[in-house]
């Protein structure tokens, strides 16, 4: 609730009229910034080679990154009907889109997480080369 109430603050909504867009504009910003940093947002749990069980929590990103998500809800609600169009001209009619995050949000937030997956062998062999 809070990233929607700064949301609304800074785009100067002081009603509930535009509640059910912004909703929408903060669920994907975050499914956009899940995606991004490569995250969980639910709990998973690993099984190694080994037998070793790994159990990781689930990142709740509007509380981790609050600002991140407002920054790009807004982007994309002044964009409300032009979303992802990057660029644009009228002659032969050319667009480009672009539905990624911007720099302006990506700097809001951490370096991407990078998930390594072994292989293990099947047939008893060795690891390596």
């Amino acid at each position: 609730m809070a990233v929607l109430d700064d949301t609304k603050t800074l785009l100067g909504i002081g009603d509930t009229s535009m509640d059910g867009v912004l909703n929408i504009y903060i669920r994907r910003a975050v499914t956009k910034i899940t995606t991004y940093l490569n995250i969980y947002t639910t709990q998973q749990t690993y099984t190694d080679c080994w037998g070793n069980t790994t159990t990781v929590d689930p990142i709740d990103v509007e509380l981790t990154y609050p600002d991140a998500v407002i920054e790009d809800t807004i982007e994309n609600f002044r964009k409300r009907g032009n979303e992802g169009i990057k660029q644009g001209s009228e002659g032969p009619r050319s667009q480009t889109y672009d539905n990624s995050l911007s720099d302006a949000t990506k700097s809001l937030l951490p370096v991407p997480f990078v998930r390594m997956q072994s292989a293990r062998p099947t047939d008893g062999g060795y690891y390596g080369y």
